[in-house]
């Protein structure tokens, strides 16, 4: 049996290579747990509206927010979007 004159004796079969982050993953790494905040900080309220109203005895419509926050929020993000 021949042996291979560049691999060592000791060396592993499979090394791992330790390879940086490409540039381009950084804005994706950044955006997964801003996605997934601002769903889970959006859509889960909504969701448990109805059960929010009946644990505080007061209709869907009471137990959401003012229209004045909303139409805050919306020329805040007309805005700056």
């Amino acid at each position: 049996m021949r042996r291979n004159s560049n691999t060592s004796a000791l060396s592993p079969i499979h090394s791992s290579t330790h390879q940086p982050i490409n540039s381009s993953t950084h804005p994706l790494i950044v955006m997964v747990p801003a996605a997934f905040t601002f769903n889970t900080s959006e859509f889960i309220p909504v969701g448990l509206l109805t059960d929010i109203a009946a644990g505080l005895g007061v209709t869907e419509t009471d137990a959401g927010p003012p229209p004045l926050i909303i139409r805050a929020f919306l020329a805040f993000v007309r805005f700056f979007a």
